[in-house]
């Protein structure tokens, strides 16, 4: 049966990223969309409306105006502070949240400090010290090995997705989250955990899937962040979501997802390989 599926990203990244997994999707006849939270992407110049409440009404939007009343939401690393509180605005709307390596912060915590080391907190503050409008925005060689590391420096979709990513505002990362609402909606949830993720680590996810109540389920290539997300991500929400959660499913993972391949450029490093020595965080 198709499904619909609303898109959200992560920092610094766009509608853009999801091109990719969007074509996979609509291929196996599934209703899709990707939205530009306010300052990112085609909505870059609303920077300073950035925050988490206005992320969440941007989701809630898109989901109207997309007609949307069933839609599996899958939040990309900073989208997981997004979607739990757009489940709170359009609950009738959202059948499943998906949080893809994603950031979940306890109650009343922030990403930065619930997530951030103090080098990784330093070195992003510093940054927006330095361009003196409240974002920050990583350098090319740290934002390709931070979240496209799996793919070689040379390939064009590198180029092209270093140019479009766009200064992230400091204020959603620093806020904090009331999750109170969130939990007691009981919405059903999966979290994807990535192993070779330099943003959010393995460790890292596996404590934000046990905020949400869930098993995580683990994506086992060797690819690290994604941007484009990996296409073959597509198998998996397609194939695993019921189109009815299971009652009482909603603080556990309603279903294991089917075992799905690699993209090709997920498979191994064909040029140089990314530092190790990445400061660790949540964006």
């Amino acid at each position: 049966m198709p499904k619909e599926f609303l898109l959200v990203h992560g920092a610094c990244h766009g509608a853009w990223c999801w091109e990719e997994v969007t074509d996979r999707l609509r291929a196996r006849g599934h209703r899709v969309a990707a939205l530009d939270m306010p300052g990112h992407g085609r909505r870059a110049a609303e920077v300073r409306r950035a925050s988490v409440a206005s992320y969440a009404a941007a989701v809630a939007e898109a989901l109207a105006a997309e007609g949307m009343s069933r839609a599996v939401v899958v939040g990309h690393s900073m989208g997981g502070l997004v979607i739990p509180k757009a489940a709170e605005l359009a609950p009738a709307r959202i059948r499943h949240l998906v949080f893809l390596a994603a950031v979940v912060v306890p109650q009343g915590g922030s990403l930065t400090r619930t997530l951030m080391t103090p080098a990784g907190r330093e070195m992003m503050l510093g940054n927006a010290a330095a361009r003196g409008d409240g974002t920050f925005l990583y350098p090319a060689e740290m934002a390709w090995a931070r979240w496209m590391g799996d793919m070689p420096r040379s390939d064009p979709r590198v180029s092209r997705a270093l140019s479009m990513l766009t200064p992230q505002a400091l204020r959603p990362l620093v806020e904090p989250i009331d999750m109170r609402a969130f939990h007691a909606l009981g919405v059903p949830r999966t979290y994807i955990r990535c192993l070779g993720d330099r943003a959010v680590l393995p460790t890292i996810a596996a404590q934000c899937a046990a905020r949400l109540g869930v098993t995580p389920w683990t994506w086992t290539p060797p690819t690290i962040r994604c941007s484009p997300v990996p296409r073959s991500f597509a198998g998996s929400w397609s194939g695993s979501i019921p189109d009815r959660p299971a009652p009482g499913a909603g603080a556990r993972m309603v279903s294991s997802p089917r075992p799905i391949r690699a993209s090709p450029r997920s498979r191994s490093m064909t040029s140089a390989e990314p530092p190790e020595s990445l400061p660790v965080g949540g964006v």
